[in-house]
């Protein structure tokens, strides 16, 4: 083939190759290896990692992934799907890609006024409120989401009004609250709902 000059046809990056296991040894490679992850790999199978290994632009790629036009369940379903990694003890890294992620999901929601509609569409998300739709099945993780709750409800734009709303909801006896880390996250969110 010819090889071209054109600087606008150059491509850059780095070639992985797995390490093979020498032979008698059970051990894979020594360092973890670099990886690319695509928007459909992430909605497919949502972690941490996988989070991260959506690059930096990972947050503006998920926000845009649901259109020019604010779509509630569609988001709560985006935002229930993000923070399902989010816990009290993943690393920071992680941490703060799910905060900047939520914050550039919720974007346009929040500027269309209609950030009420969306916590209501997250309780339906996580099961606290039943779904109109017979055939809908609530996150089976509700720690993360709840988590990262108490991240929104500390933005300018989160209602107080909203806040009496979630109190409500969150002190109501429910299965779905049982769980130790879930019940630890319902309370670190209650303690900033009730500092609105």
């Amino acid at each position: 083939g010819e090889v071209s000059t054109d600087e606008r046809l150059r491509a850059e990056g780095t070639a992985i190759t797995p390490e093979r296991p020498s032979p008698g040894s059970m051990s894979g490679p020594s360092q973890q290896e670099s990886r690319t992850v695509t928007l459909e790999d992430y909605l497919a199978c949502p972690s941490g990692d996988n989070l991260l290994a959506l690059g930096e632009g990972r947050a503006l790629l998920l926000a845009s992934s649901l259109g020019d036009h604010p779509n509630i369940d569609r988001t709560a379903h985006l935002y229930a799907r993000v923070t399902s990694c989010y816990c009290e003890s993943c690393p920071g890294p992680v941490r703060r890609a799910v905060e900047q992620t939520v914050d550039a999901v919720l974007q346009p929601v929040s500027e269309a006024g209609q950030m009420q509609e969306l916590v209501n569409g997250i309780l339906v998300q996580i099961g606290l409120i039943k779904s109109e739709d017979k055939q809908f099945k609530p996150v089976k993780e509700v720690e993360g989401p709840l988590l990262a709750l108490a991240h929104v409800a500390r933005r300018r734009d989160f209602p107080p009004e909203t806040a009496d709303i979630l109190i409500a909801f969150l002190t109501k006896s429910s299965p779905i609250l049982e769980p130790a880390n879930v019940s630890s996250a319902r309370h670190k969110l209650l303690q900033v709902l009730h500092t609105l």
